[in-house]
């Protein structure tokens, strides 16, 4: 879905945003601030107990009982497991490309300022190049004026106009 896409770059500044929470903001109703579609609803509260089952899980390691919490991207997993794709499309997010499927330079990145960066060094170091060329040509041309001049039989014929000869 195009709108997820725009709402992964822009609003969630270039990162992937949590699909749960994306799926429960288009369904939900501004005016009451519930989930008025059932299936949405279904699998919106489906995953939020699967999301508290995983957080609650307690780990013992030599030492106190810690709560584990799921990252964005652990909860997008449980979202594209929950909502498998139908002919190419999954509920609620269109035709959108698993990340493992993604493969868009065209999306903008956070980094932005580094590509800039770069793409100035770039251009310095071609600017320096042409003007290290442009010296080099001005030379060579130089230098061949002064043999052409110290040896006057070297330099070629000059064409004469065609026009001017074949009458």
């Amino acid at each position: 879905m195009f709108f997820f896409n725009v709402y992964k770059t822009i609003e969630n500044g270039g990162v992937e945003p949590n699909m749960l929470a994306f799926i429960e903001d288009v369904y939900k109703s501004k005016k009451t601030g519930k989930i008025v579609y059932k299936k949405a609803k279904r699998i919106v509260e489906t995953l939020k107990e699967q999301v508290n089952d995983l957080q609650s899980e307690e780990t013992l390691e030599d030492g106190p009982v810690q709560s584990k919490e799921l990252s964005c991207s652990e909860i997008n997993d449980l979202v594209r497991k929950a909502i498998p794709k139908k002919k190419g499309h999954r509920f609620g997010f269109g035709s959108l490309p698993d990340h493992e499927e993604l493969n868009a330079p065209f999306l903008p990145t956070l980094d932005n300022d580094k590509k800039l960066e770069e793409a100035y060094t770039q251009i310095s170091e071609l600017v320096k190049e042409k003007e290290e060329n442009t010296k080099t040509i001005q030379y060579l041309k130089d230098v061949t004026e002064k043999l052409l001049n110290k040896f006057p039989d070297c330099r070629p014929p000059e064409d004469e106009d065609d026009d001017e000869t074949q009458n």
